[in-house]
């Protein structure tokens, strides 16, 4: 069995010594006053330093994960007017008893209850031609979207269908970059389709 000299007992101690002395270093020579040492102690520095990262990683994650979800609300929506928009195109809203009716049933289904349908806002117009397509978005005194009648036409009329939903902002300060209009704190998601009736009759 090997046994330690008094030689290398001695170089063992050393070589601990200077192990302490570089702690020392590290974390600040230990003085007599303890508010002098718990100024001086690095011990935690870490933990310190991630509880100071933390809200700002928190806050800019949960700002992603918003985004990341209002722009699949917008996917949504224009697939809703997508499909909802087929029943005019083809008839089959104005051959309905209501084709107010049927348009908003077949647009709320699209929906698949992700979205409530009652916040949602759409207008059905005819125009001449396409270039009088006009598609812009009017608010009243409360920023509220105002909205025109239904119209679907008839055969071969020029439709433009417009749904829209207003998309609030939860998290604190992403409102000021992406809102529409002055402390709404609000985006509107819009989706369009114009396109010329199919000759159902």
């Amino acid at each position: 069995m090997k046994r330690f000299s008094g030689i290398d007992i001695f170089h063992l101690s050393r070589a601990g010594d200077k192990t302490d002395a570089a702690d020392e270093r590290a974390c600040g020579r230990r003085p007599k006053s303890f508010l002098s040492r718990l100024k001086r102690d690095c011990r935690g520095a870490t933990a310190v330093e991630f509880a100071m990262i933390l809200p700002v990683f928190s806050y800019l994650l949960l700002g992603i994960l918003e985004i990341s979800v209002m722009f699949a609300m917008q996917v949504i929506v224009e697939n809703a007017v997508f499909s909802a928009a087929r029943q005019i195109r083809t008839g089959q809203a104005q051959s309905s008893a209501d084709a107010d009716t049927t348009f908003s049933t077949a647009l709320c289904t699209e929906l698949y209850n992700i979205i409530n349908c009652g916040d949602i806002f759409y207008d059905v117009q005819t125009f001449s031609t396409f270039a009088a397509v006009d598609l812009t978005v009017e608010y009243d005194a409360d920023n509220e979207i105002i909205t025109e009648s239904f119209n679907a036409g008839s055969s071969e009329s020029i439709v433009a269908v417009r749904v829209m939903y207003q998309w609030n902002f939860f998290t604190p300060l992403i409102g000021d970059f992406f809102e529409d209009t002055d402390s709404t704190n609000r985006r509107l998601l819009m989706a369009t389709g114009v396109f010329r009736n199919e000759p159902y009759e």
